[in-house]
């Protein structure tokens, strides 16, 4: 009894939550969907435009369908593509487990020069660590960062969970 005057007063206080409004990504098809708080960093491309801005999600504003991205005021539909810089779900491990398998196979030859020396650590034990480590260096440099483009089969949309009581 003791917690439920509490929690009853502070809900009774509070007539809107400011953290349930939300800049959603759909995809057609797809239950799962990104969304974008306030103070979100974005790295967004107009409608029309060529270069790449970045500005951090200020504001959203659902009864004119605008969000506040840095200084100025945009429409969700003019987002033309989305960058999204959190690497992809394999080629940071791949890239990490080619520089593991560089690393092992220049052991393992350093190893075996020592132990037998008519097996000397050479060109082809390099060229293979080389190889190795400068492959996971360029996946994971090429796959950081993903692009979504706007369109049919995507879409932003304003999402408003906030709970009005009156």
């Amino acid at each position: 009894m003791r917690l439920i005057l509490p929690f009853v007063l502070v809900l009774l206080c509070f007539r809107q939550a400011p953290a349930q409004l939300y800049l959603q990504m759909e995809r057609y098809g797809k239950a799962e969907v990104t969304k974008f708080s306030p103070g979100t960093e974005l790295t967004f491309r107009l409608k029309g435009e060529k270069e790449w801005q970045f500005a951090v999600l200020d504001r959203i504003l659902p009864e004119e369908n605008r969000i506040l991205l840095g200084i100025q005021y945009i429409d969700p539909a003019q987002i033309d593509a989305l960058r999204s810089f959190h690497p992809r779900r394999w080629s940071k491990p791949l890239g990490n487990q080619l520089y593991i398998f560089g690393g092992a196979w220049t052991g393992i030859a350093l190893g075996a020069s020592v132990v037998d020396k008519n097996d000397p650590y050479g060109y082809g034990d390099a060229i293979v660590t080389a190889t190795a480590l400068g492959v996971g260096f360029l996946i994971k440099k090429i796959f950081h960062h993903r692009t979504y483009r706007m369109g049919e089969k995507r879409w932003l949309r304003i999402l408003d969970m906030r709970v009005y009581t009156e």
